[in-house]
């Protein structure tokens, strides 16, 4: 008998005793080679921020090999040798990996997964300036389209839907909070400054004595900004710290097979308290943001105006002690974490040197003895010279306790320098990124470079529709069965417009150049995307359009514009968000609302909320650690095939 496995059709004799005869009837049969698996293929369009090539991609695959792994399967039934599959498309080409999972049926499918990878057109083009504008534009969209209602055209008509207050106030509170954070960068440059022209002889006129007087107001001012701020991220990584746990908990159990449940339990407990006390302590860290930049200039003009030398603005107001209190609070505070990083990196560089002393050769093992004789040399000579100079022990124990008075003494101010540093890049970096493409509603400089992303992008995804199989007799069938699109972050906004825009070109294409897209796209899975921030923060409503613009707008978007689109038996779109992350949200602006006979024609949005993106604000990447995505994304794949119906 032929081995199943073989791929090659295989003869065998089989005797028959026919009916009425003795005699056995001997004949060929064959047996037929095992049915080839279908081929499917993802293509995902990864968030903003910096990406390295491939990491969204491979994100995915390792994704999806935990789910299949949950199962019970192994790795090796999983992965395909060679991993890597190329496609190539009127002359670009596009690498992805493979996998084999397995379908509800029984059959396997042929996973292939693409990525739109845009980063590098995006990097560096934004400033600060405009990630500020952006958000300027932003609050005054929110606040123009503040009301009762908010209206939206969609499949044909407008449509009512309540008004999204709390994103106008959140963005409002943002606008304050940069606004404060200028207002706080300014006046630490004009306290450099002095500091500077102090140290050099120049503003050493009585009449500048104020501003020292001054500093020590905007300190404690700092201080209580700090503070805040310092408790608020020890929350955070308490509560993402106890998450991580629950991950590498749950990997565990799915690589060694044994069950964690309780201690993974436990560990999502703890961060969902840290969690609480996050938002609590971002609230307040907000709120003493804001009233930084309300108080700074007042404390200049009070200052200036009176010329005080004596008693500081804060001490009158909540008393001498405490004043001394909150300064010193922050000091020890920061220098208690900070003796505790430094302890935590001693004894992971510990564990690291000793780890690797197992695995080295004997000759780098003697470089490695020489150079940390030659650096102890170096600090015995070092230390000699010192106390040469200082005359003494006694001199050089003087010279640091110096040292540390004076950065006790400036602390917040250098703790506040390293968390504008920190903001600052958070908001190029991830921010930025939105304001490039989501503002297609002006002509900016931005022009050209969004409609370079959504090229980029859109000439991937088309190369996935339009590879044909390499199958011999086939050449003529698409090569995927069934596409998914996946987007992340701002990556779901592009993935929406490029799909609309493939569906848009499949539909005025010829006989014969056409793709498939509709019959062919069976998911759109979003998640932390701003789709319905951006519809409602940038749409034009009726005072300031008609309804032929909006017709026109949305004529670009199939997906709101006909039900056939979003035909129940062809499409799914599934969105997972977070209430701890603030840029994602529900998706409702894409459907007609409840009472509407519209929605009964198209498959609504399905929202799902992540229970694991417990962390605030880290919520936004949490996603691709936790299992809920790759779980959607893995049940679309492996279900039984639908027979679509025709339109």
């Amino acid at each position: 008998m032929s081995n199943p496995n073989d791929g090659q059709h295989q003869s065998r004799q089989t005797a028959v005793i026919a009916q009425h005869s003795a005699t056995p009837v001997s004949y060929d049969t064959h047996v037929s080679e095992a049915p080839k698996p279908k081929k499917l293929a993802v293509f995902v369009a990864h968030g903003m921020g910096q990406q390295v090539k491939y990491e969204t991609l491979d994100q995915i695959a390792q994704g999806l090999i935990e789910v299949e792994e949950a199962k019970g399967r192994e790795r090796s039934e999983i992965t395909i040798e060679p991993p890597v599959v190329t496609i190539k498309s009127d002359g670009s080409t596009l690498h992805g990996l493979k996998l084999k999972l397995l379908g509800d049926d029984g059959q396997d499918r042929e996973v292939h997964i693409f990525e739109g990878y845009w980063a590098p057109l995006a990097e560096g083009q934004v400033r600060q300036a405009d990630v500020i504008r952006f958000l300027f534009t932003a609050g005054l969209n929110g606040v123009r389209n503040f009301g009762d209602r908010f209206d939206r055209w969609l499949f044909g008509e407008y449509r009512k839907y309540q008004s999204r207050t709390s994103l106008t106030i959140f963005l409002l509170i943002a606008l304050a909070v940069i606004g404060s954070l200028i207002v706080m960068d300014s006046a630490l440059i004009f306290i450099a400054a002095h500091s500077i022209a102090d140290y050099v002889g120049v503003m050493t006129d009585p009449r500048w004595q104020w501003i020292s007087v001054l500093k020590r107001d905007l300190v404690t001012t700092y201080d209580i900004f700090i503070l805040l701020a310092i408790l608020f991220g020890c929350a955070l990584l308490v509560g993402s710290k106890a998450r991580e746990f629950a991950i590498d908990s749950r990997r565990e159990e799915i690589r060694t097979k044994t069950a964690r449940i309780k201690r993974r339990r436990n560990a999502l407990r703890i961060s969902r308290a840290a969690n609480l006390i996050s938002w609590a302590l971002f609230g307040l860290t907000l709120g003493a943001t804001v009233l930084c930049g309300v108080t700074i200039p007042l404390l200049f003009y009070a200052h200036n105006k009176r010329r005080m030398i004596g008693e500081t603005f804060w001490a009158k107001t909540i008393g001498q002690r405490t004043d001394i209190w909150l300064n010193d609070s922050v000091s020890y505070l920061f220098l208690a974490l900070l003796l505790l990083w430094l302890g935590w990196l001693a004894v992971k560089a510990i564990m690291k040197f000793s780890g690797a002393m197992k695995f080295m050769d004997q000759n780098s093992t003697r470089v490695l003895l020489g150079t940390l004789a030659v650096l102890a040399l170096v600090i015995v000579v070092v230390f000699k010279l010192a106390i040469s100079v200082y005359q003494s022990w006694l001199g050089l124990g003087q010279f640091w306790v110096g040292v540390v008075l004076e950065i006790r003494a400036n602390i917040s101010l250098g703790l506040l320098v390293a968390v504008s540093m920190l903001v600052r890049r958070m908001l190029v970096q991830y921010v930025g990124d939105v304001a490039l493409y989501i503002t297609p509603h002006t002509l900016d400089r931005f022009n050209s470079l969004r409609d370079k992303i959504r090229l980029y992008v859109f000439e991937a995804a088309r190369a996935v529709y339009a590879c044909r199989s390499t199958d011999s007799g086939e050449t003529d069938k698409p090569e995927y069965e069934g596409v998914f699109i996946v987007g992340h972050s701002l990556g779901s906004v592009i993935a929406y417009d490029t799909l609309n825009q493939l569906l848009d070109q499949d539909s005025i294409a010829g006989s014969g150049k056409r793709l498939d897209v509709l019959d062919r796209t069976k998911l759109l899975l979003t998640f932390g995307s701003p789709l319905d921030k951006t519809a409602f923060l940038f749409s034009l409503q009726r005072e300031k359009t008609s309804r032929e613009r909006e017709a026109l707008a949305a004529a670009a978007q199939p997906l709101i514009v006909d039900p056939k689109f979003r035909d129940p038996e062809k499409f799914d779109w599934i969105n997972v968000y977070s209430h701890n992350d603030i840029i994602s949200g529900r998706l409702d602006f894409y459907d007609p609302p409840t009472h509407s006979k519209t929605r009964q024609l198209i498959s609504p949005i399905k929202n799902i909320e992540d229970q694991e993106a417990t962390t605030l604000l880290a919520a936004h990447v949490e996603y691709w650690d936790n299992q809920l995505v790759f779980q959607k994304l893995h049940q679309k794949l492996t279900e039984r095939h639908k027979v679509s119906r025709k339109v």
